[in-house]
C-alpha cells in the first residue's frame, strides 16, 4: 500500500499528502490541522463506513503507477488530485513548513491579483493559531509585493496583534485605511485598537445598561456561591414522561433499541433518547450520556445512526446504555420523525444541563437494564461544556469525557490578539449575531441580549455567565480526561490548559488532560486519532 503515500494536488490552493498507517489511508490537507481516515474497501479505493458518500479512488498509468486521485464527500476538498513529482514544491508546502517568504512570492508566481495568496494563506494562519509569527512573516512579504493592496495590510495588522505587537498593528491598519478610507476591515481594526478617538456614540449599536468591563470582571467567591446554591436549590424532577417511539436498530457494532422519551421539566416539554443493546440485563448497563454541540446555526441532532460516541468505543460499544437530549429549543431527528423540545435555545450552557439531567431521571426511572451506580457524560465543543457542567452538578455522575470544551467565559474564549471586551464591543456596534460575529456574536445572544432586550441586570447577567463556566467549578468534578487540539481556532487550547491549573492544584484529583499537537477543533480527526480514540476508549472502559 506504500504506493500510495505521496503529495498530491487539485489547484494552487489545495494539496494534500497521502500517508498510510497500517490499514488506514490518511489525507492531510496543507491549509487545515488534522487528518482525514479512510479504510480500505477494494483495490485502489477506500472509503469510510459511516459516510458511505465519502470516498477516494486512486488512478494509475500504463506502467501501473499512482498518478492521482479522485476525491469525494469532503465538500470543499472535492476533485482530482494529480501526484507531484519529487522535485516539485507546491506553495502550500512552503507555508506548511514556515517559509513564509517564499510562499508569499511562490503564491504571487501563480495569481497576478492578491486575492488568491490572501485567501490560501487566511485558510493556513486562521486554521494554525500557533502559527501567528509565520503569518507576520508572511503578510509582511505580501504588502511588498503588493503595496497598493490594502487587504495586505489588513491582513498584516491581524498577524501583528495576533503576537501583540500592536502599536505595529496600528501602522498596518493605518496604512490600509489611507488606501481605502471605507474598508470595514481597516476600521474595525483601528477602533477596536482606539484609533478613531471614542468607540461607540450612544446612538450606535445595541445599548447595553452596564459596562462591558464590569460584566467580565473575574468571577468572586461570593458568585461562585451562589451559583452553586442556585444550583441545589432548582427543582428539576421530571413529569408527564411518555415513550413516543420505540424501535429495533442496528449499527456496525451495536444491535439494540432506540426509545424516545418526552417529559416535563422546568414547566416544558422536552425530548431524548434511549439506546440499549439486545439482551442487556436488569441492572448491568453503566450509562453514557453524548451531549451535543452547539453552531451559530442550532442545526437538528440526527440519531438515525445512532450516538457518535460509537465509533470511539467500536466493538466495545454493546456494554453501554446511551442516553441522548433533545437540548431546549432544539430539533431531534430519527428517521422520519423530527422532535422539538421547547425552550428558550440560546440557554445553551446552564440551561442545557438542566436538560441533560433530567434525562438522565427519565432514563433511571425508565430503563431497567441501566446500572445507576456508573454514569458517565461525554460531548464535544459546546456539548462538552455541558458534560463538564452537568457532571458537576449532578453527583450521579461518576466522570466526564469531554473534548474541545469552553471552559471560561469571562475571558477564554477569544484568539487572534483581541480581549472579550474588544469583540464583544464591536458585537454590540455592529448588532452582529452569531453568524457574523462568531464566537462574540454568540456571546452576545446567550449572555446580553437578555440585558438588551428585557430587564436582566448586570449581577444576574454574571452569574449566567458564571453558571456556563466550569472552570470556576472544578472542585465538583468526579473522574475528568479532556482532549483539546493546540490548533484550535474555535475553542482556544488556553480553555484546557486554564482547567489543567485548575485541577492540579486540587489533591487527589481524578483528571487526565490531553493536547494534541496537530489537532484543530474536530481533535478525532487529527494524524493522530488513534491515539485520542484509544485514550477515549481506555477512560470509558475503565467504567466496566
Amino acid at each position: 500500500m506504500d504506493n500510495y503515500i505521496g503529495r498530491y494536488a487539485r489547484s494552487i490552493d489545495s494539496a494534500i499528502v497521502a500517508e498510510i498507517h497500517g490499514d488506514r489511508l490518511m489525507l492531510i490537507h496543507f491549509l487545515w490541522p488534522g487528518a482525514q481516515t479512510l479504510y480500505p474497501i477494494v483495490e485502489d479505493e477506500f472509503g469510510v463506513d459511516d459516510f458511505p458518500e465519502r470516498w477516494v479512488r486512486f488512478n494509475r498509468d500504463s506502467t501501473n503507477a499512482v498518478v492521482s486521485f479522485e476525491l469525494k464527500g469532503i465538500g470543499g476538498l472535492d476533485g482530482m488530485y494529480q501526484r507531484l513529482k519529487d522535485d516539485e514544491t507546491h506553495p502550500l508546502e512552503l507555508l506548511a513548513e514556515g517559509k513564509a517568504v517564499e510562499a508569499a512570492v511562490s503564491l504571487k508566481e501563480h495569481s497576478d491579483k492578491i486575492d488568491l495568496p490572501l485567501w490560501a494563506a487566511n485558510a493556513f494562519f486562521s486554521s494554525f493559531p500557533t502559527k501567528s509569527e509565520w503569518a507576520v512573516t508572511f503578510f509582511a512579504a505580501l504588502a511588498q509585493q503588493y503595496p497598493a493592496e490594502p487587504a495586505a495590510y489588513v491582513h498584516l495588522g491581524r498577524a501583528y496583534v495576533a503576537v501583540g505587537a500592536r502599536e505595529k498593528a496600528l501602522t498596518a491598519y493605518r496604512k490600509a485605511h489611507s488606501l481605502a478610507p471605507e474598508k470595514e476591515d481597516a476600521l474595525l481594526g483601528l477602533r477596536r485598537l482606539d484609533d478613531l478617538g471614542s468607540r461607540r456614540r450612544e446612538d450606535e449599536g445595541w445599548s447595553v445598561p452596564y459596562s462591558i468591563d464590569l460584566l467580565l470582571e473575574a468571577p468572586t467567591v461570593r458568585e461562585i456561591t451562589l451559583v452553586k446554591k442556585r444550583w441545589s436549590e432548582r427543582d428539576l424532577s421530571v413529569k408527564d414522561v411518555v415513550i413516543e417511539l420505540e424501535a429495533e436498530v442496528a449499527f456496525q457494532h451495536f444491535v439494540g433499541t432506540a426509545a424516545i422519551f418526552s417529559h416535563t421539566v422546568l414547566g416544558s416539554r422536552h425530548f431524548g433518547a434511549v439506546f440499549v443493546h439486545a439482551g442487556a440485563k436488569t441492572a448491568s448497563c453503566p450509562i453514557l450520556m453524548e451531549i451535543k454541540g452547539v453552531s451559530s446555526g442550532y442545526f437538528p441532532l440526527d440519531i438515525t445512526q445512532g450516538p457518535k460516541i460509537l465509533r470511539t468505543l467500536g466493538e466495545e460499544s454493546g456494554k453501554f446504555a446511551y442516553v441522548i437530549p433533545c437540548l431546549r429549543g432544539e430539533t431531534m431527528i430519527f428517521g422520519e420523525h423530527r422532535f422539538e423540545s421547547e425552550g428558550n435555545r440560546t440557554n445553551a450552557w446552564d440551561g442545557a444541563a438542566d436538560d441533560a439531567i433530567a434525562l438522565l431521571s427519565v432514563a433511571l426511572r425508565m430503563i431497567p437494564e441501566v446500572d445507576p451506580s456508573r454514569i458517565y457524560c461525554s460531548g464535544k465543543s459546546s456539548g462538552g461544556t455541558v458534560a463538564l457542567l452537568a457532571g458537576q452538578r449532578d453527583h450521579r455522575i461518576k466522570g466526564v469525557l469531554a473534548w474541545s470544551a469552553p471552559t471560561d467565559w469571562f475571558a477564554l474564549m477569544t484568539y487572534g490578539g483581541w480581549s472579550m471586551k474588544e469583540i464583544v464591543e464591536d458585537t454590540l456596534l455592529n448588532k452582529w449575531g452569531p453568524s457574523e460575529g462568531g464566537e462574540a456574536g454568540q456571546f452576545v445572544e446567550w449572555f446580553v441580549k437578555p440585558s438588551i432586550e428585557d430587564d436582566r441586570s448586570l449581577s444576574e447577567a454574571r452569574l449566567h455567565i458564571l453558571a456556563s463556566s466550569p472552570l470556576y467549578f472544578a472542585d465538583l468534578l468526579k473522574k475528568t480526561q479532556i482532549h483539546h487540539g493546540i490548533e484550535d481556532n474555535m475553542v482556544p487550547e488556553e480553555n484546557a490548559r486554564a482547567l489543567i491549573a485548575q485541577m492540579e492544584s486540587i489533591p487527589n484529583a481524578e483528571f487526565e488532560a490531553f493536547l494534541h499537537r496537530d489537532a484543530g477543533h474536530d481533535v478525532e480527526y487529527q494524524s493522530d486519532e488513534q491515539v485520542t480514540l484509544s485514550k477515549s476508549r481506555e477512560f470509558l472502559l475503565g467504567y466496566k
